[in-house]
């Protein structure tokens, strides 16, 4: 079975592991060419120091998403205290962040509108060690989080859009403020324009859970 990295919707696609260290950290995205900093290549993702690597992907209009969305990521935290996975923030200008949260190990999402933030905060939390697939939707003015293809916790309303600040989307720390290191290994990450549905989600994961878990 395949992942549905396909069509329209999907923005971004990274795909972090590969059979040699000379791979591109990208398969798909619509002529988005990511800048890695340190994130060193393993076969089975990148990995991050929590330090300073990253992944910045620039701010192309088809990543400029802030009526609906569906991010989802494949990760392995080394430690489970507050770090980036994916973000459009930059501690100044802010859309969006999906991170491993600083209380109880747990995973958010928080946007951003009118400057003013909301978060929805994982019902799970997470094993430092362990293989996730972390995703987060924004739809019908609602936030909504997933845990290898299950829903994880209640959603949370929020009108859209949210704010479209001139940042760029980046995996692994916020840039500028170069905070919230990521310390562990990614090995996928999708960006689509549309909410996926909870099948899809399921879907995505059990496409690609052989790899990992």
């Amino acid at each position: 079975r395949y992942p549905i990295p396909r069509g329209r919707s999907l923005v971004l696609y990274l795909r972090m592991w590969g059979e040699s260290s000379d791979e591109p950290v990208q398969e798909y995205a619509k002529g988005i060419v990511p800048t890695v900093t340190g994130a060193i290549w393993t076969s089975r993702g990148r990995s991050f120091d929590g330090v300073d690597d990253m992944i910045d992907c620039g701010n192309a209009a088809s990543l400029q998403v802030v009526t609906t969305f569906t991010i989802l990521a494949w990760i392995k935290p080394d430690i489970t205290t507050l770090q980036c996975i994916v973000a459009k923030d930059d501690g100044t200008n802010r859309n969006f962040i999906l991170e491993v949260s600083a209380a109880g190990a747990t995973f958010e999402l928080a946007v951003w509108k009118a400057g003013a933030s909301t978060t929805v905060t994982s019902s799970s939390t997470l094993t430092a060690g362990t293989w996730y697939l972390v995703g987060a939707r924004f739809d019908s003015g609602q936030l909504q989080l997933y845990l290898n293809g299950a829903i994880d916790g209640a959603a949370v309303g929020v009108a859209a859009p949210i704010d479209n600040d001139p940042v760029n989307l980046t995996l692994g720390l916020r840039p500028v403020v170069l905070d919230r290191d990521f310390d562990g290994v990614m090995g996928e990450v999708w960006l689509y324009n549309r909410a996926l549905t909870l099948a899809e989600i399921l879907h995505n994961y059990n496409a690609t859970k052989w790899r990992y878990v």
